[in-house]
Protein backbone atom coordinates (compact mmCIF):
# COMPACT_ATOMS: atom_id res chain seq x y z
CA UNK A 1 0.00 0.00 0.00
CA UNK A 2 1.75 3.29 -1.19
CA UNK A 3 -1.33 5.58 0.15
CA UNK A 4 -3.00 8.85 -0.20
CA UNK A 5 -1.66 12.04 -0.97
CA UNK A 6 -3.84 15.37 -0.05
CA UNK A 7 -3.49 18.42 -2.01
CA UNK A 8 -5.35 21.92 -2.35
CA UNK A 9 -4.87 25.27 -3.85
CA UNK A 10 -4.35 26.77 -0.77
CA UNK A 11 -0.65 27.25 0.56
CA UNK A 12 -0.10 26.23 3.99
CA UNK A 13 -0.03 30.39 4.81
CA UNK A 14 -2.61 32.22 2.62
CA UNK A 15 -3.39 35.92 2.92
CA UNK A 16 -6.57 36.98 1.57
CA UNK A 17 -8.63 40.50 1.87
CA UNK A 18 -11.79 40.94 3.62
CA UNK A 19 -14.43 40.58 1.55
CA UNK A 20 -12.29 38.77 -1.09
CA UNK A 21 -14.61 35.88 -2.66
CA UNK A 22 -11.96 32.77 -2.61
CA UNK A 23 -12.39 29.11 -4.20
CA UNK A 24 -11.26 26.21 -1.89
CA UNK A 25 -10.37 22.95 -3.20
CA UNK A 26 -8.40 19.40 -2.56
CA UNK A 27 -7.65 17.00 -4.62
CA UNK A 28 -6.87 12.66 -3.85
CA UNK A 29 -4.37 10.81 -5.63
CA UNK A 30 -3.89 7.26 -5.40
CA UNK A 31 -0.56 6.73 -4.75
CA UNK A 32 -0.97 2.53 -5.79
CA UNK A 33 -0.37 1.38 -9.31
CA UNK A 34 -2.31 -2.11 -8.47
CA UNK A 35 -5.25 -1.52 -6.59
CA UNK A 36 -8.62 0.58 -6.08
CA UNK A 37 -8.91 2.70 -2.78
CA UNK A 38 -12.50 2.86 -1.46
CA UNK A 39 -14.41 4.62 1.38
CA UNK A 40 -12.12 7.97 0.98
CA UNK A 41 -13.79 10.03 3.61
CA UNK A 42 -12.58 14.08 3.52
CA UNK A 43 -12.82 15.69 6.81
CA UNK A 44 -12.32 19.66 6.99
CA UNK A 45 -12.38 21.48 9.96
CA UNK A 46 -12.09 25.30 9.93
CA UNK A 47 -14.17 28.03 11.78
CA UNK A 48 -13.70 30.02 8.03
CA UNK A 49 -16.32 28.54 6.66
CA UNK A 50 -18.93 25.03 8.00
CA UNK A 51 -16.87 22.39 8.37
CA UNK A 52 -17.59 19.39 6.48
CA UNK A 53 -17.28 15.64 5.47
CA UNK A 54 -16.98 14.67 1.76
CA UNK A 55 -16.77 11.54 0.37
CA UNK A 56 -15.75 9.26 -2.67
CA UNK A 57 -16.69 5.59 -3.00
CA UNK A 58 -13.78 4.24 -4.65
CA UNK A 59 -10.38 5.87 -6.63
CA UNK A 60 -8.80 3.97 -9.25
CA UNK A 61 -5.31 2.97 -9.06
CA UNK A 62 -3.01 5.47 -9.81
CA UNK A 63 -5.82 8.08 -10.34
CA UNK A 64 -6.82 11.40 -9.28
CA UNK A 65 -9.98 13.51 -8.54
CA UNK A 66 -11.15 16.24 -6.91
CA UNK A 67 -12.94 15.71 -3.61
CA UNK A 68 -14.30 19.45 -2.20
CA UNK A 69 -14.72 22.23 -4.23
CA UNK A 70 -16.03 25.49 -2.01
CA UNK A 71 -16.23 29.34 -2.66
CA UNK A 72 -16.19 31.07 0.57
CA UNK A 73 -16.36 35.16 0.91
CA UNK A 74 -13.85 35.93 3.95
CA UNK A 75 -15.56 37.97 6.60
CA UNK A 76 -15.21 41.34 7.11
CA UNK A 77 -12.46 42.44 9.11
CA UNK A 78 -11.12 45.60 10.78
CA UNK A 79 -8.08 43.70 12.10
CA UNK A 80 -6.04 40.91 10.62
CA UNK A 81 -7.80 37.90 12.15
CA UNK A 82 -5.93 33.84 12.29
CA UNK A 83 -7.97 30.93 10.91
CA UNK A 84 -6.49 27.70 10.96
CA UNK A 85 -7.92 25.05 8.48
CA UNK A 86 -7.37 21.40 9.55
CA UNK A 87 -7.85 18.64 6.35
CA UNK A 88 -7.82 14.60 6.90
CA UNK A 89 -8.18 11.85 3.93
CA UNK A 90 -8.66 8.75 5.17
CA UNK A 91 -9.15 5.73 3.17
CA UNK A 92 -9.65 1.45 2.89
CA UNK A 93 -7.67 -0.34 -0.27
CA UNK A 94 -9.59 -3.66 -1.31
CA UNK A 95 -7.65 -5.62 0.99
CA UNK A 96 -8.76 -4.16 4.03
CA UNK A 97 -5.13 -2.01 4.63
CA UNK A 98 -6.27 1.74 5.64
CA UNK A 99 -4.60 5.12 6.45
CA UNK A 100 -4.49 8.92 5.72
CA UNK A 101 -3.06 12.20 4.89
CA UNK A 102 -3.25 15.11 6.41
CA UNK A 103 -2.91 18.86 5.66
CA UNK A 104 -2.57 22.42 7.45
CA UNK A 105 -3.29 25.85 6.44
CA UNK A 106 -3.07 29.18 8.30
CA UNK A 107 -5.13 31.80 6.84
CA UNK A 108 -4.61 35.61 7.41
CA UNK A 109 -7.77 37.24 7.05
CA UNK A 110 -6.62 41.17 6.61
CA UNK A 111 -8.46 44.74 6.49
CA UNK A 112 -9.17 45.81 2.77
CA UNK A 113 -6.21 48.53 2.32
CA UNK A 114 -6.60 51.03 0.14
CA UNK A 115 -4.81 52.34 -3.39
CA UNK A 116 -2.16 54.27 -2.28
CA UNK A 117 -2.35 57.43 -5.20
CA UNK A 118 0.21 59.88 -5.47
CA UNK A 119 0.07 62.79 -7.77
CA UNK A 120 2.30 65.10 -9.15
CA UNK A 121 2.13 68.45 -11.50
CA UNK A 122 5.84 69.67 -13.22
CA UNK A 123 6.83 72.47 -13.21
CA UNK A 124 4.84 73.69 -9.62
CA UNK A 125 3.22 76.09 -9.61
CA UNK A 126 2.23 76.65 -12.88
CA UNK A 127 2.78 79.82 -14.66
CA UNK A 128 0.03 81.69 -16.27
CA UNK A 129 0.20 80.17 -20.17
CA UNK A 130 2.54 77.77 -19.58
CA UNK A 131 2.19 73.62 -20.33
CA UNK A 132 2.27 71.28 -16.63
CA UNK A 133 2.50 67.84 -16.83
CA UNK A 134 0.03 66.21 -14.52
CA UNK A 135 1.63 62.57 -13.13
CA UNK A 136 -0.77 60.15 -11.38
CA UNK A 137 0.94 56.94 -9.93
CA UNK A 138 -1.09 54.40 -8.49
CA UNK A 139 0.09 51.69 -6.08
CA UNK A 140 -1.61 48.32 -5.17
CA UNK A 141 -0.93 47.18 -1.45
CA UNK A 142 -3.74 44.47 -1.33
CA UNK A 143 -3.60 40.62 -1.53
CA UNK A 144 -5.59 40.82 -5.04
CA UNK A 145 -5.02 42.62 -8.46
CA UNK A 146 -7.82 45.30 -8.80
CA UNK A 147 -9.49 45.84 -12.26
CA UNK A 148 -11.11 49.06 -14.03
CA UNK A 149 -9.57 51.36 -11.78
CA UNK A 150 -10.91 55.15 -12.65
CA UNK A 151 -8.83 58.23 -11.72
CA UNK A 152 -10.44 61.40 -12.08
CA UNK A 153 -9.89 65.13 -11.08
CA UNK A 154 -11.31 67.99 -10.89
CA UNK A 155 -9.37 70.97 -12.34
CA UNK A 156 -10.32 74.54 -10.89
CA UNK A 157 -10.33 77.26 -13.49
CA UNK A 158 -9.76 77.09 -16.77
CA UNK A 159 -7.55 74.05 -18.30
CA UNK A 160 -6.93 73.14 -21.75
CA UNK A 161 -5.88 69.56 -22.27
CA UNK A 162 -3.87 68.12 -24.46
CA UNK A 163 -1.67 64.67 -25.31
CA UNK A 164 -2.32 61.41 -23.91
CA UNK A 165 -4.82 61.00 -21.23
CA UNK A 166 -6.53 57.98 -19.78
CA UNK A 167 -8.85 57.40 -16.71
CA UNK A 168 -9.21 53.90 -16.64
CA UNK A 169 -6.42 51.61 -15.54
CA UNK A 170 -7.17 47.75 -16.73
CA UNK A 171 -5.67 46.21 -13.96
CA UNK A 172 -3.03 46.57 -11.04
CA UNK A 173 -1.10 43.97 -9.71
Amino acid sequence: DKGIELSSNLLSTEHIDAGEEKNIFFTVRNLNNYTDLKKIVLKVNTTLFPAGKYELSTLAESSYKKIMDVTIRAPDVNTTQIYTLKANVSYETLYGDSSSDAFDSTIYIEPVKKLVIEKTISPSPVDEKKEATVTVKVKNDRNVDVENVEVREIFSGSIAQRGTTSTTIAKIE
